[in-house]
């Protein structure tokens, strides 16, 4: 992406009882921002990483957050309530 003036930091967002992985970018004058929830692996071929890049061409802020704990990318089987740990991140 890039330096349109603004910040980046990789972060951690409490949701509840964990700590999760965000990553916010705001380009510099932006028009907003956007919470993007994500559910899955991240990186920069990601659809939603993507997605964010896009966003903050267009001038939005973006922050990321990755709604699964590292432990539980491991196990295809874990099970978590994405949407309260969603909901509780931007709270």
């Amino acid at each position: 992406m890039p330096n349109l003036t603004g910040f980046e930091r990789k972060l951690t967002v409490g949701s509840g009882d964990v700590e999760l992985a965000a990553h916010l970018v705001i380009p510099g004058k932006a028009a907003g921002a956007v919470v993007v929830a994500d559910g899955g692996e991240s990186g920069r071929r990601h659809p939603w990483a993507r997605l964010a890049v896009a966003l903050n061409q267009a001038g939005l802020g973006t922050l990321v957050v990755g709604l699964r704990m590292p432990q539980e990318m491991l196990s295809d089987g874990s099970r978590f309530n994405v949407r309260g740990r969603a909901i509780a991140s931007v709270r």
